[in-house]
């Protein structure tokens, strides 16, 4: 099943890329090179938190869970059009899975994290090797610098992407809980590129990313909640990513680039809505999401 949606989604970004070439000749000035398609190999580490408070707000932090470093890979893909000299459409898809990862899920009595809770079973450290992410973005930019050295643009775009975490336990064989966090937002970004010698350039970018993040939980052994929605978490978000690459061109069709990622995300204060057997749905406070990633790309771009 993850091959079959692996391949769906190159195809896809094989077939917008391959229309937006045929269409390339209804734009009067067609520029040459117009189309590339860039794909690769992609590695993330990812710290991810979120906490909710008590019916009353007392205690102020009731529940936390914190997914330690999970560690992610999977493919990238992008397709870019240039529309005409300075501006370009672009659209990307990454896909990863989780191979290794902990997490631990700690409730307590008392503010600020005092008066821990026991667990009814187990203990409060968890693995979170299973699981995956993924997301896509369409953006269009604007190159406000064009030349043979620098390149300087800035635009817009919309991003979606989700990741699914697991809490399990070899102890606890019938333990299969999920947590499914999406982000949606706009993609406001900077980029640049400088040509550092006739094979090698250096490019940055930077980005800034308000929106609305939403979750739903599958708790799946408390014999209270209900399955496979056991609550939803909702807020607003904002987000930075930074990337900075470095690639090199072996002809005027095909070059290699290795780029380095980072993402610091998180959301405000939301909403918690808990969805009980006996029809009861409490709502708390969300106090928030937070989400820390790093990792890199390994691509290759071929030019049309």
């Amino acid at each position: 099943m993850k091959l079959r949606k692996t391949i769906k989604a190159i195809l896809t970004i094989g077939l917008a890329a391959a229309i937006c070439n045929a269409g390339a000749q209804s734009f009067p000035n067609p520029v040459r090179g117009n189309l590339s398609i860039k794909a690769g190999f992609e590695h993330r580490k990812t710290n991810f938190r979120w906490s909710i408070a008590d019916s009353d707000g007392e205690p102020n932090i009731y529940s936390e869970l914190i997914y330690n470093p999970i560690q992610s890979m999977g493919f990238y893909a992008e397709a870019n059009y240039r529309i005409f000299k300075k501006l370009n459409i672009s659209a990307s898809f990454n896909r990863l899975t989780t191979y290794k990862g902990s997490a631990t899920d700690i409730d307590y009595n008392g503010d600020n994290r005092t008066d821990y809770i026991p667990p009814q079973r187990g203990d409060t450290l968890f693995k979170s090797n299973n699981g995956n992410m993924q997301g896509y973005d369409i953006s269009l930019r604007y190159s406000f610098i064009d030349n043979r050295i620098f390149e300087v643009g800035a635009g817009i775009a919309y991003h979606f992407s989700k990741e699914l975490f697991y809490l399990r336990d070899d102890e606890m064989p019938d333990l299969n809980t999920t947590y499914l966090a999406r982000w949606k937002a706009a993609r406001f970004f900077l980029q640049a590129t400088a040509q550092l010698n006739s094979k090698l350039y250096l490019g940055a970018n930077v980005s800034y990313l308000p929106g609305r993040y939403d979750a739903t939980a599958n708790w799946n052994i408390q014999t209270d909640f209900q399955q496979p929605v056991s609550f939803i978490h909702q807020a607003y978000s904002n987000g930075w990513n930074y990337n900075t690459n470095l690639g090199y061109r072996f002809s005027r069709h095909l070059d290699i680039n290795i780029a380095w990622l980072h993402a610091n995300w998180k959301t405000k204060t939301g909403l918690d809505r808990l969805f009980k057997k006996n029809g009861e749905t409490p709502e708390t406070q969300m106090n928030g999401a937070f989400k820390k990633s790093s990792g890199w790309q390994l691509t290759a771009n071929y030019t049309f």
